[in-house]
């Protein structure tokens, strides 16, 4: 199941992995590094019905990031939010089972790998401390979108001061648009002001734009997201990860009407 047009369609998303590096700078980057045959980011999906939960789920204090899961559950597709407590990268367990999400080959920019049915698009190596994304089992099978990695520690938040942020973005859109790919690779930038708690900034792309506003509170980011090409307004969850906050990764999930969508970002201190 692939993550899909939303208008008359469902959210489907992702997971994580771990690549190498350790430089927190936004950007894209080559997968000359992978070996698994290149997925196809245009791939149609079939149409189905979202139920999304109308509450956020809350997280807990040893949150280390957050799954999105997308199930079929009779004729209709479902979101449920599952909180992930652990900062390894390298997998990711989901409903008791634990998944290896990566073959072990770094790049410093997306990795796409394709094994059999499942398909698995990951950012990025370039990122030491989180990752983002989407973990597909194939049709009929639940899909994931994920953000994760090892959260900043409270007391090495900033408390003053302003930070630039830029990095990538996975945008899914829900308009039905034959123009539209379903999947839509991206930029992302933010501007943090620790002093004032709040964080602003946009995920690009050629395509479409998201406009993410979120409070700090600690290491957590919670705030809304709208969207160029869909109605509606997302909720927007995320954290800062690494020393001194160095990254911040998130996702944002829209809950408004038939035409949801989604998104996730990650980005590096500059």
């Amino acid at each position: 199941m692939q993550f899909i047009k939303l208008s008359l369609t469902a959210l489907c998303l992702g997971l994580i992995t771990a690549c190498g590096g350790s430089s927190g700078s936004g950007g894209g980057g080559d997968n000359s590094g992978n070996t698994a045959t290149p997925v196809n980011d245009n791939t149609t999906s079939p149409t189905t019905n979202v139920d999304t939960p109308s509450t956020p789920n809350t997280e807990t204090n040893n949150t280390t990031g957050q799954v999105a899961k997308i199930f079929v559950d009779g004729e209709a597709s479902k979101i449920n939010i599952i909180d992930l407590t652990s900062p390894n990268l390298n997998t990711i367990t989901i409903d008791g089972q634990t998944i290896q999400v990566m073959s072990g080959i770094y790049a410093g920019g997306w990795s796409n790998i394709r094994e059999g049915n499942v398909t698995t698009t990951v950012c990025c190596g370039k990122y030491d401390s989180a990752k983002i994304g989407f973990y597909d089992l194939g049709e009929d099978a639940p899909a994931y979108l994920f953000y994760n990695g090892t959260v900043t520690a409270k007391n090495d938040i900033p408390q003053s001061g302003v930070a630039t942020y830029t990095g990538d973005s996975l945008i899914f859109p829900g308009v039905t648009d034959e123009n539209l790919p379903d999947q839509i690779k991206g930029t992302s930038t933010f501007n943090a002001d620790f002093g004032n708690k709040t964080l602003s900034g946009s995920l690009d792309s050629a395509q479409a734009t998201v406009t993410v506003n979120a409070k700090i509170n600690e290491n957590t980011l919670s705030g809304t997201a709208t969207s160029s090409v869909d109605p509606g307004t997302a909720n927007v969850d995320g954290k800062f990860y690494g020393n001194n906050a160095k990254q911040l990764a998130g996702m944002a999930l829209s809950q408004t009407g038939d035409e949801r969508w989604g998104a996730a970002f990650i980005a590096g201190k500059q």
